[in-house]
């Protein structure tokens, strides 16, 4: 007992002594290399952009106001079809009430990435740090449409739209999203115009404030069918469609209003792109505050992430009114 007792007073000491010691939650500091790398087929310019990390005075990232941006490196992006360079550049940074230099990234301009093929991304600054990754881009996909009825003439059934996405064995994430493309004229103007739909809708009613939502970036949840996969349950919501239409009918009164087109433009991720997609956005909720969020990184030597995406898009005109 004896023993005891001379354990936990020890233990005690230790504790008060342990007490006076200053409390530093930030860690030792450790300048790294963070590179952000896109491929898209929606575009023919890819871009990469090139920073290092940065240790504030004090404990609000938000205090540096200095930009770090790297600037000479060699950007490589290597194909089974070759080798392209990016080369610098500079756009005028639309918002600078933190940092008032421009964007200073790397570009790969006219080019787009070949469906199905895989990449890899080297970077080497001129301090002799290097840095890479790989990245497989989606194979092309497509959406079909089920309830064509639906989309031509909501107000006269009570179904959803239902859509029928196919998509790359690559894919980790995918994203629909619908427009609709109105004609509107007003004696001698004719413009057009492109609006998106929500996929849900809450409050509908003449008499109520309505909350649209409209769709993010989804993981899939089908099962590998050769190259291809088949997703059958992406849904828009009848009454998110009626209420769009009678919002646009709306802002365009007097105007003479004509449906041209429905368009449904599938995004594919790979499993980089979703993956950072994910832990940035996946944590937050209206309820709780998550601060133990795991760093990311998608690139051998530094921080960041290269990521692919594929772009498609169905059209679907509508009948003359």
């Amino acid at each position: 007992m004896t023993r005891i007792l001379s354990i936990c007073l020890a233990a005690g000491c230790l504790f008060l002594t342990a007490c006076d010691e200053p409390f530093e939650p930030k860690g030792p500091f450790e300048e790294r290399l963070v590179v952000y790398g896109l491929l898209s087929t929606l575009t023919d310019t890819q871009y990469v952009r090139v920073y290092t990390t940065y240790n504030p005075d004090g404990f609000d990232p938000f205090t540096n106001v200095n930009d770090k941006q790297v600037g000479g490196a060699t950007i490589s992006l290597v194909s089974a079809q070759g080798t392209l360079l990016y080369r610098d550049t500079a756009i005028t940074r639309a918002d600078q009430s933190r940092y008032t230099s421009d964007i200073s990234p790397y570009i790969l301009t006219p080019y787009r990435p070949t469906p199905g093929a895989t990449y890899r991304l080297d970077v080497q600054l001129p301090s002799g740090k290097t840095a890479s990754g790989t990245v497989s881009v989606p194979d092309r996909g497509s959406v079909s449409v089920s309830t064509v009825h639906i989309v031509e003439a909501p107000g006269s059934y009570t179904e959803d739209v239902r859509l029928e996405a196919r998509i790359s064995a690559k894919t980790r994430g995918l994203l629909v999203r619908m427009y609709i493309e109105f004609e509107v004229s007003q004696g001698a103007v004719t413009e057009l115009k492109r609006v998106e739909v929500p996929s849900r809708v809450r409050g509908f009613g003449e008499s109520e404030i309505v909350e649209a939502t409209y769709p993010t970036l989804q993981r899939r949840v089908s099962t590998s069918s050769g190259n291809l996969e088949r997703i059958e349950f992406i849904t828009f919501q009848r009454e998110a469609y009626l209420t769009l239409l009678a919002d646009f009918a709306t802002a365009y009164s007097g105007w003479n209003i004509k449906r041209k087109r429905a368009y449904f433009v599938l995004w594919q991720a790979e499993p980089n792109l979703y993956n950072y997609y994910n832990i940035v956005n996946g944590f937050r909720d209206e309820i709780s505050i998550r601060t133990d969020e795991p760093d990311f990184t998608a690139m051998d030597g530094a921080l960041g992430i290269f990521g692919a995406m594929t772009v498609d898009t169905t059209f679907y005109t509508y009948r003359p009114q």
